[in-house]
């Protein structure tokens, strides 16, 4: 086991020391090693999604220098239930609703020097326990839990989730959060059922052809649209084209209507062609056929 810390440089050169001494501290405690990381620069973007890149770009070459097969992170139940609000409000399907997966892949696309192996597995397994319940197991095994200030304020839309939106819930339910990451749970189990009988109906249904993959239209509409969607969106992610809701409403659309193209990004077009849905790069088609964009 191999511990890390990481400074975003956002915070009081003071209390990142102090910070850094408790986990060193219990590093040495525990009789673990303590990689420390700090961000290359002076973040002019003070935005949580730029922290979140450096973090874990530089918890990638831990990792590595570390020869580690997981990089373990302490989110919990109250981290899930916030995630899954954030992205609800600023709207996400099934699959967003479900929230933190227990495992997963690496969660930021890596610059090329972040290492020359891929990233371990990323293990989230404190997920299911509240915040309090590992304060309190602290409190019990005599480490003092780090404080960070930055919480308490409300610049960032994660902490006024935290200090504004979730009081207000346990306050309708007292296990709120709870039931949140239950019905997240429930997302996540038919997320994969329906990625599931997606993937095999597009084996089932797809042919490859020039610059793309044609499908059978009617068996494609048979589907229920949840399914069909998945299906059209796993087609064009093989042609390294990832779809909006409004564009893989346009496909479908394209499926139903004679001589209506949908413009899906990157060049890939969706098209229908007798009785097949051509996705991919089209050949120079005629002028007069119109573009749902």
């Amino acid at each position: 086991v191999t511990a890390a810390h990481f400074d975003h440089r956002l915070r009081p050169a003071t209390e990142v020391a102090a910070e850094r001494e408790l986990v060193q501290d219990v590093g040495t405690a525990l009789g673990i090693r303590v990689l420390h990381g700090r961000a290359a620069g002076v973040p002019t973007d003070r935005s949580e999604g730029p922290a979140r890149a450096a973090r874990y770009d530089w918890l990638a070459r831990a990792c590595l220098e570390a020869a580690a097969a997981y990089c373990v992170t302490g989110h919990t139940l109250d981290d899930q239930a916030e995630t899954v609000l954030l992205r609800l409000v600023r709207g996400t399907g099934i699959g967003g609703a479900a929230g933190m997966a227990v495992r997963s892949a690496w969660p930021v696309v890596l610059r090329p020097s972040s290492g020359e192996a891929p990233p371990p597995l990323l293990v989230r397994p404190l997920l299911g326990i509240t915040r309090i319940d590992i304060e309190a197991y602290l409190t019990a095994v005599d480490i003092v839990a780090a404080a960070d200030p930055s919480n308490d304020t409300l610049d960032y839309a994660r902490n006024r989730i935290r200090g504004r939106v979730v009081p207000e819930l346990r306050a309708l339910n007292p296990r709120a959060a709870e039931q949140i990451v239950a019905f997240a749970m429930q997302a996540r189990a038919d997320d994969a059922a329906l990625e599931a009988w997606a993937s095999s109906t597009l084996h089932r249904i797809a042919l490859p052809v020039a610059d793309g993959v044609s499908l059978e239209r009617r068996a494609l509409l048979d589907l229920p649209e949840a399914v069909g969607s998945r299906v059209v969106r796993l087609a064009t992610a093989g042609l390294g084209v990832g779809l909006d809701r409004a564009q893989t409403a346009a496909a479908l659309h394209a499926a139903r209507a004679r001589g209506r193209r949908a413009a899906l990004g990157g060049g890939v077009e969706a098209w229908r062609e007798g009785d097949r849905l051509i996705v991919g790069v089209p050949p120079q088609h005629s002028e007069n056929l119109s573009v749902t964009r």
